[in-house]
């Protein structure tokens, strides 16, 4: 998973358009959290503190390319869960009177890319200048 977030975040640093298979591998996972969520095997307050504020960056990151991959398709239920996992997050973060994160700040999308770059190499023990993952 942080070679993944690590390529992703490289990808996006660049390109804001990215959309590579680690990004849709991210999504997916979050995906698959949603649908548990959906059928009751994870409570939506767990998975807000868990997960919430790294989805919430890639889903914002990546809402338009999903868009045009579900068209180019023709299946507009691909990735699906993580719209409704958006949905709930916002549904609790009401009725608990929590902050939602405002993603579209382009100075605090940067950073958390940068941050997720500097965690990921640090825990993959990989250096800045290192060209592999």
């Amino acid at each position: 998973m942080l070679k993944l977030r690590l390529s992703t975040c490289l990808g996006l640093i660049e390109n804001r358009d990215y959309y590579g298979s680690d990004l849709e591998t991210l999504l997916e996972f979050f995906d698959r959290v949603a649908a548990y969520e959906a059928q009751g095997a994870l409570p939506i307050p767990v998975i807000w503190e868990t997960f919430s504020w790294h989805f919430e960056f890639y889903y914002f990151l990546s809402t338009s390319k999903v868009a045009a991959v579900r068209i180019e398709y023709n299946d507009p239920s691909y990735l699906s869960g993580i719209e409704g996992l958006m949905l709930r997050f916002r549904q609790h973060e009401r009725s608990s009177r929590v902050t939602a994160t405002i993603v579209s700040d382009d100075k605090l999308v940067v950073k958390f890319l940068q941050d997720e770059i500097d965690v990921a190499r640090m825990l993959l023990g990989v250096e800045a200048s290192s060209a592999t993952l």
